[in-house]
């Protein structure tokens, strides 16, 4: 499956939903220029963790968006066709403030 299809360029409202859970899948693709979705590697991941840093984020946002993209290539809920990839998985840890 090429990236091309993950993402909805439609601005319909219908489609709102989507596009705003879409957009570390948009992120994602932007950082590693890969064409298809199977090719996706760990060191990719790593490659978008490394994008995120620099654009500023906070480690409880990098989290978030990375397992996003990881629980969409592991695709245990069928959500895209093809294989799940299950070999690509990284972890950013992160310490909340206390209250």
């Amino acid at each position: 499956m090429r990236f091309a299809s993950i993402c909805p360029t439609s601005r319909s409202w219908h489609l709102r939903r989507a596009k705003r859970t879409s957009g570390p899948l948009e992120l994602f693709q932007e950082s590693c220029k890969r064409d298809y979705v199977h090719r996706s590697t760990k060191q990719d991941l790593r490659k978008f963790d490394a994008d995120l840093i620099a654009q500023g984020n906070e480690d409880r946002t990098r989290r978030n968006r990375i397992q996003h993209v990881v629980t969409f290539l592991k695709n245990k809920e069928g959500r895209r066709p093809g294989p799940p990839i299950t070999d690509v998985s990284i972890t950013v840890k992160f310490v909340e403030d206390a209250p």
